[in-house]
């Protein structure tokens, strides 16, 4: 092997093979949200209840389109007593004036209720 093959072998292919295989160790062994949790499978299939904004704040930079949100809410399920819920969820930047205090929103629960979605007007967000 000449000397400028082994340079591209050792600077180019195996920073490559080694990046990927520790992005598929990470992947398989990271953090993993339990069952139900996913912002995706709470608004799919979680339990229907109302919620009234008692705070929101915007996460991170405002930079982003579609920032994070910290939602407070005061949540009254159809069955069982009212209950506080923060959720975190990722919004659309014109779905944040939504969000004023005191607003009446749909939520939806997570199966133990101490997560939860807020369910937008937009549906492809």
């Amino acid at each position: 092997m000449t000397q400028s093959g082994a340079l591209l072998v050792l600077f180019v292919f195996l920073p490559v093979v080694v990046g990927v295989v520790v992005m598929v160790l990470v992947g398989r062994h990271g953090p993993q949200p339990a069952a139900g949790t996913r912002t995706s499978e709470i608004l799919a299939h979680g339990e229907r209840a109302e919620g009234e904004v008692l705070a929101a704040r915007q996460r991170g930079t405002p930079l982003f389109l579609r920032p994070m949100v910290e939602i407070r809410l005061e949540v009254s399920p159809a069955q069982g007593e009212a209950f506080e819920l923060t959720v975190v969820q990722s919004m659309a930047r014109a779905d944040l004036h939504d969000l004023t205090p005191g607003r009446k929103i749909e939520v939806r629960l997570g199966p133990d209720r101490t997560t939860g979605a807020v369910v937008l007007s937009d549906p492809s967000a």
